[in-house]
């Protein structure tokens, strides 16, 4: 799940499959002007192969949360990470701007990158505006 603007400029929280451990892990790309970031030091084990995501956007500024059991407080990921170099007006609500996020897309996906046979189900995908 992530914001994208363009394939130079992205954040991407995404489950993997490490090697190291035998499990799955939550971790989070970014791509800004090109340049790809790992942005968690410390992935997060997902030992039952579900996770909720949450990415709560606020003037330019994302935070993004998990939790890998309903009914549980959400945790931090990454915590106030910019997010207004994803579009190219409208963030800092400038004069004759509307001050929010023109030009950025939110996405669910899933990327197959091992021989044709990975998957992922989606339960459901929200967008809120409040």
């Amino acid at each position: 799940m992530g914001l994208y603007y363009d394939s130079n400029n992205w954040i991407y929280a995404y489950l993997t499959y490490s090697e190291p451990t035998g499990t799955i892990i939550l971790s989070l790309l970014q791509a800004k002007l090109g340049k790809r970031i790992e942005c968690v030091q410390n992935p997060i084990f997902v030992h039952e192969n579900i996770v909720e995501l949450r990415i709560v956007y606020n003037s330019g500024t994302a935070h993004i949360l998990y939790r890998l059991q309903d009914n549980v407080e959400w945790k931090v990921l990454v915590e106030g990470m910019d997010a207004s170099y994803l579009s190219d007006e409208g963030v800092n609500g400038e004069p004759g701007e509307i001050g929010g996020f023109t030009g950025l897309f939110n996405f669910v996906g899933s990327v197959d990158s091992h021989q044709h046979d990975s998957f992922a189900d989606f339960d459901y995908y929200s967008v809120k505006n409040f």
